[in-house]
């Protein structure tokens, strides 16, 4: 069975998708299926195209998967109004790469957000007469309404309107949570569900595979650590005041794995702040997950307290909003 992953992000770049649908592609692969990723031309989270990468189409091969990547414009913007070149740029260079580069595919797996790809998945599956499954990690506009990017508008309408299209056409509609396939169905009750749960590599993530670099730069002592995105979604300036109040706290330090559009302003209130206690350590490299502590949002969503043997802190928006 041939099995296409259409997807913004993917490995070099780093992230929670990225790795996630890179082991999916893997695994298919062991399994053996044909698997092909229709993806961008890798610029995340920095919003420039890599070394090596750019122009219009480059085919290549990735752990001996076949990685078809096109053109996108690339922007390092938090704003969603500004990214909107970069989205569609991607859903009609990867329509046009699909329509042209793929021959015969039997599952074709979307990738959202963004949520417009799924104009480009919905036609490419029809044109290539495969059955589209249309992958949400995260729900949009949703979202978008709870970090105050979206007010209202037309733009929210069109949002939900793109949105109950993409569920609607879907011969089956996945979630990386229970709660997101939960909302779906409440309004959407006759969509067909599939609940495609994150997972642990065992064999990666291990209590003695941390960053003895990062051990060393923030001398002894006990290590407080953020690994994954840093952007507006994830809240970090909470964190940063809450160092400034932690400061007289002995032998404890604050380290901030990752990148992202949000890291040199973060690094600069930090600075603003006269947080000595806080240190912003290297992005670790897509497939170094184990050897720089972690690679992304997993550390939150993949890993639990024996897998690592260490404590691990969620702090989660839906939770608090229930426990209000």
């Amino acid at each position: 069975m041939h099995v296409v992953l259409h997807t913004q992000y993917y490995p070099p770049e780093i992230g929670a998708p990225q790795a996630r649908l890179s082991a999916l592609a893997r695994g298919l692969k062991e399994r053996g299926h044909i698997v092909t990723v229709l993806t961008a031309m890798p610029n995340y989270p920095r919003g420039v195209i890599y070394p090596g990468y750019g122009g219009l189409l480059k085919e290549e091969e990735r752990d001996g998967v076949r990685v078809l990547r096109s053109w996108i414009y690339p922007t390092h913007s938090v704003s969603p109004f500004r990214r909107l070149p970069a989205y569609l740029s991607f859903v009609f260079s990867s329509l046009i790469a699909g329509l042209f580069h793929l021959k015969t595919v039997d599952i074709l797996i979307t990738e959202s957000p963004p949520l417009f790809l799924g104009l480009a998945g919905y036609l490419l599956s029809r044109t290539k007469r495969a059955r589209w499954i249309f992958n949400v990690s995260d729900l949009w506009p949703e979202s978008a309404i709870r970090l105050g990017v979206i007010h209202g508008g037309w733009s929210l309408r069109l949002g939900y309107k793109l949105e109950a299209f993409c569920y609607r056409k879907a011969w089956c509609v996945s979630g990386q949570s229970r709660e997101i396939l939960e909302s779906i169905r409440a309004r959407f009750p006759t969509v067909r569900t599939y609940h495609l749960s994150n997972g642990a590599d065992t064999a990666l993530f291990t209590p003695d595979r941390y960053s003895l670099r990062l051990r060393h730069e923030v001398v002894s002592g006990t290590i407080a650590l953020y690994a994954g995105l840093h952007g507006l979604a994830q809240g970090l300036e909470q964190v940063l005041l809450a160092a400034q109040r932690l400061v007289d706290v002995p032998h404890l330090k604050i380290a901030f794995v990752g990148d992202g559009p949000l890291k040199r302003s973060l690094m600069e209130q930090a600075r603003a702040l006269g947080s000595g206690n806080v240190f912003f350590g290297p992005t670790p490299l897509s497939g170094d997950a184990g050897r720089a502590c972690t690679n992304g949002r997993e550390a939150a969503q993949w890993l639990d307290e024996k897998l690592m043997a260490k404590k691990i802190i969620a702090v989660y928006q839906q939770a608090v909003e229930r426990n209000a």
